[in-house]
């Protein structure tokens, strides 16, 4: 890669990639000389380390050794820094413990602007090339168009507002032909975070998906089904264009903030510390939620949406009150985030938030195998005080999450290209499953999960938890039916509403008690205000959970012979009994869950009997 090229990082990608705009010098906590005119910043030799944090005064020590914290946790633990060579002779003497994870800022930087360059005429199209690099500002707007034009019926270009500099914040809004105005609306927003441009390309993903594969993905179609999606590819607008032009790693708005005691103009708030739920909280003894400091990466803005960007989303928002849950996208560290981040005070509904936050982990573990890791954001990742996902939640009652997309350090802001299709993939499956679960009318949890085995001869107490979503619950509705074996009789028993619950939505049920070595069977119900049965699970009453009554030690009890019938004899009957049981409670159902219903059903069925008995 040569020295010129690099040098002149702004100059090419303006020619050849599209419009890039005004420029303007870049500021950091720590005094950097600001990039010349028509030169790109560069970070040549700088190193990204991760360093082992052990108090909160090794944190306020990092501060005044980087100017840039790169990870996106920032606490207790390894935290990831960027280290200019001039900074590295005082980390070394900090005596803390530290590896390098990249070795050259620069050399990525470099690499990754030759790459653009040389893949400039990969553009659009159904085989998805447009996504074989990153796109500036230019080229995201006009694909948002490109897909407008493609499905008039079902895609349009919205408003959003204006940036600190005058540009236009855009969403591309997408919806299924004939869906009504009041569909609920699952909002995603992308690069708050300027540097963070696998997001942008994620979102476009999402909407390129959606436009192009509705009525031939099922998961797309099922989605858009349910839903009327709104994406905002780029809502830190100027940020994201000076990342192309002058400083790749920029992170925060264009505000100016004054001029430093050197005489620097100093740069930018960050957004995603500037909403108005929790803004300027900071934990005592803990890793501040956001700086007030003008200088800082988390500088949080002079009062709650001092910003045009927060303020215009914050207004889009309130004036759509269809929107039922949105999602911030970030990068890096592969993390799923529910509220809260200002307080690690747990939501009053931490059980529903902890059984979404896995339905979000296995969806992104179906695409490509990766495991996010998952929590709240005050423990996964940080304090942070002034977020939108916090907002949403807080403010709105919208389920407001954030996701933090791949790498885990390894090339972090600088991700490779191949890598772009893959974390999209990551992100879609994700968030359309956890929209999913959005779109039943009630969720039902059970906190501990599904017990194999019982207590012989005494009841068991189950935690459950039993939250409204798109339908109220109907007061008093929530029920257990169970029964013991297949054959016995199925009791109907009301839960009991666990007094003091924070959230007004947990409960115990009550499985009743089985001599060891007897099945139970058990689902648990609840009416939405529409009128629609819920249960848990969700099909079929022999789609349950069964459990198996113990010896008194919770180990598994003899099963052969079987007396499935109760009769005091183990006889021919028992089979015939069992069989009978199927027709009885099972009468055309998908027994073996193949998809089908056919004689397999009733063969799988019969296997179940003698497996008790291998």
């Amino acid at each position: 890669m040569g020295q010129n090229l690099s040098r002149s990082f702004l100059a090419p990608l303006a020619l050849v990639l599209g419009s890039v705009g005004a420029m303007a010098p870049a500021a950091t906590a720590l005094a950097q000389p600001d990039a010349g005119p028509g030169q790109a910043e560069r970070f040549d030799n700088h190193k990204v380390v991760r360093v082992t944090i052990r108090t909160v005064d090794d944190l306020a020590l990092m501060e005044t050794i980087s100017p840039d914290p790169w990870s996106c946790r920032q606490g207790i633990g390894p935290v990831d820094y960027r280290i200019p060579p001039a900074q590295l002779p005082a980390l070394d003497a900090s005596g803390l413990l530290y590896h390098v994870l990249i070795d050259n800022v620069q050399a990525l930087i470099d690499a990754e602007t030759a790459r653009i360059l040389g893949a400039r005429g990969l553009e659009g199209g159904g085989d998805l090339a447009w996504f074989s690099d990153f796109k500036n500002p230019a080229q995201v707007s006009s694909y948002v168009d490109t897909l407008v034009a493609l499905r008039p019926d079902m895609a349009s270009r919205v408003n959003v507002g204006t940036s600190v500099e005058g540009r236009t914040i855009y969403a591309i809004q997408i919806a299924a032909p004939g869906s009504p105005a009041n569909k609920p609306i699952i909002f995603l927003n992308s690069v708050q975070h300027a540097r963070e441009w696998v997001t942008t390309m994620s979102s476009m993903y999402i909407a390129d998906r959606a436009v192009r594969t509705y009525g031939s993905d099922p998961a797309v179609t099922n989605i858009l089904d349910k839903f009327t999606l709104i994406i905002v590819p780029i809502t830190n607008a100027d940020g994201y264009e000076f990342s192309w032009t002058t400083t790749r790693l920029w992170r925060k708005n264009r505000r100016i903030n004054g001029v430093s005691g050197g005489g620097q103009t100093i740069y930018g708030v960050d957004l995603n510390r500037n909403w108005g739920f929790g803004w300027g909280v900071n934990i005592p003894g803990s890793n501040p939620g956001s700086s007030s400091n003008r200088s800082s990466e988390t500088y949080r803005g002079t009062a709650a949406f001092s910003e045009p960007e927060t303020q215009a989303v914050r207004d889009f928002i309130i004036a759509r009150p269809s929107i039922m849950g949105t999602v911030d996208i970030h990068s890096y560290s592969q993390l799923i985030l529910s509220p809260y981040g200002y307080t690690n005070v747990p939501h009053p509904r931490h059980s529903l938030f902890t059984d979404l936050n896995a339905v979000y982990r296995a969806g992104i573990a179906s695409a490509n195998g990766l495991l996010y890791t998952a929590g709240n954001t005050f423990t996964t990742i940080y304090p942070a005080a002034g977020t939108m996902g916090d907002w949403a939640t807080g403010d709105r009652s919208i389920f407001g999450w954030s996701m933090e997309q791949r790498d885990t350090g390894q090339f972090g802001f600088i991700l490779p290209a191949d890598q772009i299709i893959p974390s999209a993939e990551e992100a879609m499956s994700g968030i359309f499953a956890w929209a999913d679960a959005l779109g039943n009318p009630i969720r039902i949890t059970i906190a501990s999960g599904v017990p194999a085995l019982v207590a012989s001869n005494s009841a068991t107490t189950l935690n459950v938890t039993v939250s409204a979503l798109q339908r109220a619950v109907v007061s008093g509705s929530p029920a257990i039916e169970a029964r013991v074996t297949r054959s016995g009789e199925l009791v109907t028993t009301s839960l009991t509403p666990v007094v003091g619950s924070a959230s007004g939505e947990d409960y115990t049920a009550t499985l009743p008690a089985a001599s060891c070595g007897t099945g139970l069977q058990f689902a648990i119900t609840a009416v939405a205000a529409s009128g629609a049965t819920v249960r848990l699970p969700a099909v079929g009453f022999y789609t349950v959970f069964t459990a198996t009554g113990s010896a008194p030690n919770l180990t598994p009890c003899p099963r052969c012979p079987s007396d499935f019938n109760l009769d005091g004899a183990t006889d021919p009957d028992d089979l015939a009994d069992f069989i009978g049981a199927f027709f009885a409670n099972e009468p055309g159902g998908d027994f073996d869950q193949s998809g089908a219903i056919d004689p397999d059903d009733l063969a799988d069925y019969i296997g179940t009997y003698f497996a008790a008995c291998p």
